[in-house]
């Protein structure tokens, strides 16, 4: 048994020979690393204790050759390389998943937004205008007034129609809007909408007449005769165009517009108000058709005691009114929102260049024409003033203003989609429209059957509003 000192001594032995194994140099040994021919080819160098050493390799510290150890002079070199991804190279190649352009496209991209809705608007109808002017001793044509015929006893009842009971309501149409971002707080809007061409007719008395022992309102006889009056070279006269076989009427209205706004974040919380203000752009068309005429065949018997011609004759007035307006507006857009619902309300104010054209054209216009009150009795010119189609015409520009006025509300139903309900009223003054384009002037002949002068009816401008109104619902998709 060793004593406790000895037990320390054999210990600190052990470690003074573990140290002296681990310092060995293999160099000092004679150890030699393979030789490197560079006749072949490269050969890997093995590495380990000469022959004949007690300790096993593995039991031994990696080896290191020594400083300056290398191939001979002259020797081919030999370098590895760690071959990259090929995916990876050409990928990138072309783009930059994280160049800065890269991330604002995807910044625009999330904030990106798209709507379609379809509406049902109105359009409000034509003033009600009369289809004709005073006479000389007639201050309203559009009241019942006499006629005499031929043989200066009949009397008949004559009436100028007015532009009323026109329908310019429930069209459909369809809206698409787009909005991109620009800057944190700001982003592009733009929109374009359209109606289906509205068509109506006016409300008249009924032609033709058959029935000569009927009665109309307070005993008084129902109307024969529908007429369009006629000024004499600018003057009130006594000049009529009569129809009383058949009167035809038709209203034609198109309107579409496109706008773009840029619109700023002033106060934009996740929840609660919101405020919105927005300028634009917009440019929009109005186009207004009015067109009317009728057919005589002497079935009210104005002609005392001529037959009914089996080959009416007819006339035909055509007035077309075109607005081009170009302009800016202003206003904001102020929403509620409160988590799934938004509700909202957006006003504008706009001032636009309005570029009008009008067209007035007349197709034997006075086939079908009197002036009782020239001769006694009134000289009917029926059958002979064959006038020939004239067409005149007129454009200038005004200034136009507008209001417009939208309500809505939306429904979140996912993270990307939105349904969205509402109403808009769009305010359009100074319009040109067709049935104020209408001069209705006679040169004055009815001494013999020449045709009468180029402009009988002729353009004129005036200017007036429209309405347009209605609702729309649709859906919005956020791109992710």
């Amino acid at each position: 048994m060793f004593a406790p000192s000895h037990h320390r001594l054999f210990l600190l032995a052990c470690c003074l020979m573990a140290a002296n194994v681990q310092a060995q140099d293999w160099s000092a040994a004679g150890y030699t690393p393979s030789a490197y021919s560079p006749q072949g080819p490269v050969t890997q160098a093995t590495y380990g204790p000469p022959p004949g050493y007690g300790v096993p390799y593995s039991a031994g510290p990696m080896y290191s050759p020594p400083h300056g150890y290398g191939p001979p002079q002259g020797s081919p070199q030999v370098t590895t390389e760690l071959v990259p991804d090929a995916y990876d190279s050409f990928h990138n190649i072309f783009y930059d998943n994280d160049s800065r352009l890269d991330l604002y496209i995807r910044e625009v991209a999330q904030g990106t937004w798209m709507r379609l809705e379809y509406l049902n608007y109105n359009i409000s109808g034509p003033q009600s205008v009369p289809l004709g002017v005073p006479l000389q001793d007639v201050e309203d044509p559009t009241q019942p007034f006499e006629i005499t015929g031929t043989d200066d006893t009949t009397i008949l009842f004559a009436k100028v129609p007015r532009v009323q009971g026109v329908s310019l309501d429930s069209l459909d149409g369809i809206r698409g809007s787009f909005g991109i971002p620009v800057t944190k707080h700001a982003w592009i809007e733009g929109s374009a909408w359209g109606l289906t061409k509205a068509t109506s007719s006016i409300a008249t008395d009924a032609l033709p007449f058959t029935g000569p022992l009927g009665n109309g309102a307070f005993g008084q006889d129902p109307i024969r005769l529908l007429a369009t009056t006629l000024y004499d070279n600018g003057s009130a006269g006594s000049r009529i165009l009569i129809y009383d076989q058949e009167f035809t009427s038709a209203v034609r209205t198109a309107v579409w517009s496109g706008e773009v706004n840029m619109v700023y974040n002033l106060i934009t919380p996740q929840d609660g108000l919101r405020l919105q203000p927005l300028v634009g752009y917009r440019h929009l068309q109005f186009t207004d058709e009015l067109q009317f005429g009728g057919s005589f065949s002497n079935i009210s018997d104005l002609d005392t005691g001529a037959a009914v011609t089996t080959d009416p004759i007819s006339n035909n007035i055509q007035s077309r009114a075109n607005n081009v307006q170009d302009g800016v507006h202003l206003g904001f857009r102020s929403e509620i929102v409160g988590g799934w619902l938004t509700l909202g309300v957006e006003p504008k104010f706009g001032l636009s260049s309005n570029r009008t054209s009008a067209t007035v054209r007349t197709d034997n216009l006075r086939e079908a024409f009197i002036d009782p009150r020239t001769a006694n009795p009134p000289d009917v010119r029926l059958f002979s003033l064959t006038d020939p189609t004239t067409i005149t015409t007129s454009s200038r520009t005004e200034l136009s203003p507008s209001f417009d006025l939208g309500v809505y509300a939306k429904l979140q139903v996912n993270e990307w989609l939105k349904l969205k309900v509402g109403y808009n009223l769009l305010w359009l003054g100074r319009l040109s429209t067709a049935e104020n384009n209408i001069y209705y002037n006679d040169d004055g002949d009815t001494t013999d059957d020449a045709s009468n002068t180029p402009g009988v009816v002729v353009q004129q401008t005036r200017f007036t509003d429209r309405v347009i109104d209605g609702f729309s619902i649709g859906g919005e998709i956020l791109l992710p």
